[in-house]
């Protein structure tokens, strides 16, 4: 099995539509178009797979043709390699924290640091 990127998708593009264009080449055993978590919307790209054979097909056939008025963009997937940075590891960090720990350092602010919408306004 080998995972492709397919990439400058329309934003109306339906998982059908994308099945049907790689059809020809083969068939494709699971497909993810990615969505915005946030809004909901796609973002015009996704990720699918079909066997070795049908995929380097898949890619030498439709790398670069038009779909609804967008050139797409095919290749072969690329681990991700997973970042321990961010929010999400922070977020991690403290939920295993003893809870006196992050009591302890909630208190380290003084109250007053704490930014009202009023004294957030910037004045002349």
């Amino acid at each position: 099995m080998t995972k492709l990127y397919v990439g400058n998708l329309p934003f109306t593009a339906t998982e059908e539509a994308v099945r049907n264009l790689f059809a020809p080449h083969g068939t494709v055993e699971k497909l993810a178009l990615i969505n915005d978590r946030d809004t909901g919307r796609p973002r015009g790209f996704g990720f699918l797979e079909m066997s070795s054979a049908d995929a380097s097909r898949a890619m030498q056939a439709l790398n670069g043709k038009d779909f609804d008025g967008r050139a797409l963009k095919i290749n072969e997937a690329q681990d991700k390699p997973r970042s321990s940075g961010g929010k999400q590891a922070s977020r991690l960090s403290l939920t295993k924290m003893p809870s006196r720990i992050k009591k302890s350092r909630r208190s380290r602010l003084p109250r007053s640091a704490a930014i009202s919408p009023t004294a957030a306004r910037i004045r002349p």
